[in-house]
């Protein structure tokens, strides 16, 4: 009698060969669901995207900041100052640069994205002017 149990058809059919599905077969399909696949990203994939944008812009400005002794000769000669006035061109770059970072990042606590861009476009603008 138990030989006879083990082998009766469930329902449904087996999608290999059309007979129908046996104990042993489901069993199978449990153990199968049950392994991992690969992992979602919660973003869709476009993760990559943002990590080589936020490189990239990284990569610019800190080039900009570090590498200001290349174009330090080229500043003397062309304001024709001392050393002393020409370097404060770099240490007003490094300055707001790392002032900034913090003066944005306590006032974008609590505050969307949408605004912070509005901001920051204003900003500019009051710059330029």
């Amino acid at each position: 009698m138990a030989d006879k149990e083990e082998t009766q058809p469930l329902s449904g059919t087996n999608h290999l060969n059309g007979k129908p599905k046996e104990k042993k077969d489901c069993e199978e399909e449990q153990n199968d669901a049950m392994l991992p696949g690969p992992p979602v990203p919660p973003d869709g994939g476009y993760g990559w995207v943002i990590l080589a944008s936020s490189f990239m812009v990284n990569f610019l400005v800190d080039g900009v900041c570090f590498s200001f002794g290349i174009f330090f000769v080229d500043f003397l000669d062309y304001f024709g100052a001392t050393r002393a006035k020409t370097s404060w061109i770099g240490s007003v770059l490094n300055g707001m640069y790392l002032f900034m970072g913090k003066t944005l990042r306590s006032e974008s606590i609590g505050v969307t994205n949408r605004h912070m861009y509005i901001r920051a476009c204003l900003r500019i603008c009051m710059c330029i002017l």
